[in-house]
């Protein structure tokens, strides 16, 4: 099970959660992208839970991308 970033509190979980079990969202189309990615730059996290949140999770949960 994974979170969405855009509609949670990162900070409200613990940072092993965190990098575990939520990925980046924006809620886009409905809602502007630059504040989730700032959400998510001024969580209290080490970099590395911000690397798997931003692109890591995501990525083992869609899968290999054709062509990528």
């Amino acid at each position: 099970m994974y979170l969405e970033s855009s509609q949670i509190d990162i900070d409200a979980f613990p940072e092993q959660f965190a990098a575990e079990r939520i990925a980046f969202g924006t809620g886009a189309p409905f809602k502007h992208i630059a504040p989730a990615q700032l959400k998510v730059e001024v969580a209290d996290l080490e970099p590395g839970s911000r690397e798997r949140i931003c692109g890591r999770n995501g990525r083992e949960l869609l899968g290999p991308v054709e062509g990528a």
